[in-house]
């Protein structure tokens, strides 16, 4: 029996008649009705005042041209909502040495996807900890591609599939890696805040072939500043990549260093946030940072290196784009490493076989 779990959800209906109007509004049908309702009642006086022209009813033909409009903007609405993304994939990777709460993050993006979407597929599977977590990851992979494809079995036409991901960086790039970008329609990656009492959603980055989005990067300046330290005196043959959206204190640095010297990293590429309150939330800031992170490894990267460690301080969208970009070819080369639940140690991905 397959460790991972895929479940398919229809679209929540409104609660109440309230949200029922809301949504009416939000997909065009009210605009589409009003403006229906207003050109049957004003038409035929307005035909009237056309042949008689006396000027009495003047309104009536301002009430048909405000039907009409707001029939035209009804439509639009209603083109622009069925071509949008009509069907969701949440899923997550719960592990028991992570952070408190991964189940009900889970359930927040399921309830989000229904709620704004016709159709929401949760795929998630449970970590232990070990080494039998790689091939449940990879499956997880796997799984969300197989849900991708009957979303657009069964949601034909959308522009995009919105993936919402609950899981750990370190896991959060290994399954990136092993996320294949071959759906022929573009994947957006969707990442929670806080808001108020409650949690909002908001775009960040796109999985789309045959390149990451672009167009939208260059009105945003890059938020990191890049910098390589060697750390052996060699010919680089194992080089890491350190990634932080905020600003890291001395001694989250040297932790670094210090796992880079125990596991014989021989040069260290940081990417350094310049701001200590992380990444706006939007597309374009996520995206040149995705860029960024993508050029530099590139531009830096050493021909002389055969493997590749990644230090992730990020959020869980970016960590995944960063290893659908950067690893998605060769992913047995990478070891990714994040912090643990008490914040001072480091944690692994790939876990350490015993005895290595």
């Amino acid at each position: 029996m397959s460790a991972v779990r895929l479940e398919p959800y229809p679209g929540e209906r409104p609660a109440s008649r309230a949200d029922h109007i809301r949504a009416q509004w939000h997909d065009g049908r009210l605009l589409v009705g009003l403006g229906v309702f207003g050109l049957g009642v004003a038409l035929p006086e307005a035909i009237r005042w056309l042949a008689g022209v006396d000027g009495r009813i003047l309104a009536f033909p301002v009430l048909v041209a405000v039907g009409a409009g707001a029939v035209l903007w009804g439509l639009y609405k209603r083109r622009a909502v069925s071509r949008y993304a009509q069907a969701a994939i949440a899923v997550a990777a719960f592990d028991q040495a992570g952070p408190i709460g991964g189940e009900e993050q889970f359930e927040r993006a399921v309830a989000h996807g229904r709620r704004t979407h016709e159709l929401t597929f949760a795929v998630s599977a449970d970590l232990s900890g070990g080494a039998a977590d790689v091939p449940v990851v990879e499956e997880l992979a796997r799984c969300a591609q197989r849900a991708i494809g009957l979303a657009e079995r069964f949601m034909p036409g959308s522009q995009q599939l919105d993936l919402i991901p609950t899981m750990r960086l370190h896991v959060g790039f290994w399954f990136g890696a092993h996320f294949r970008r071959s759906q022929a329609t573009p994947i957006v990656l969707w990442q929670p805040t806080k808001n108020g009492d409650g949690y909002a959603y908001y775009p960040t980055v796109m999985l789309s072939l045959p390149a990451p989005l672009g167009g939208v990067a260059g009105r945003v300046d890059p938020p990191f500043v890049p910098s390589v330290e060697p750390l052996t005196d060699r010919a680089p043959a194992r080089v890491g990549l350190a990634v932080s959206v905020r600003r890291r204190d001395a001694a989250s640095e040297e932790r670094i260093r210090a796992k880079c010297r125990d596991i014989e990293v021989d040069q260290l590429l940081w990417l350094r946030s310049m701001s200590n309150n992380g990444l706006s939330p939007d597309t374009e800031t996520f995206t040149a940072a995705l860029d960024q992170v993508e050029r530099e490894w590139v531009d830096r990267l050493p021909a002389t290196a055969t493997s590749y460690v990644a230090f992730l301080d990020t959020t869980v969208t970016l960590a995944i784009g960063i290893g659908a970009r950067l690893a998605d070819t060769g992913p047995v080369d990478w070891v990714a490493y994040t912090k643990d639940r008490t914040g001072a140690g480091l944690v692994r991905f790939p876990p350490a076989r015993a005895g290595s």
